[in-house]
């Protein structure tokens, strides 16, 4: 399985390849400027920021077609309003991963 699922982010959008693309574009630059990233301090010191951050990234991941990141999103999002904040820190690892892998195959996309 691919890390990015363009059938269906495509399907979202009617199949506009350019929008698509535009989309992809915006949430790589989100990556590389921080956007969506954050720490155990982030956690713990803010944590409202970093839930909407979650929250965010779940809606985003299904644009672009990160269904790997979209379904961690899920859980981050669900232990957010739960206010688990240890099973949050504890997954931190497995997201920015997540994220990095889906950032990366974008850059691929896009080069093509």
């Amino acid at each position: 399985m691919s890390v990015i699922d363009q059938a269906h982010a495509l399907s979202l959008l009617n199949g506009h390849e350019i929008i698509y693309k535009k989309i992809l574009q915006k949430f790589v630059d989100s990556v590389e400027g921080g956007s969506y990233r954050f720490t155990a301090h982030d956690v713990n010191s803010d944590f409202e920021t970093v839930a909407r951050i979650i929250h965010s990234v779940k809606g985003v991941a299904e644009n672009v077609g990160a269904m790997k990141l979209k379904e961690l999103a899920v859980l981050l999002d669900q232990q957010a309003r739960d206010g688990r904040v240890n099973d949050i820190i504890c997954g931190i690892d497995s997201y920015n991963e997540t994220l990095s892998e889906a950032c990366n195959a974008i850059r691929q996309i896009l080069s093509c």
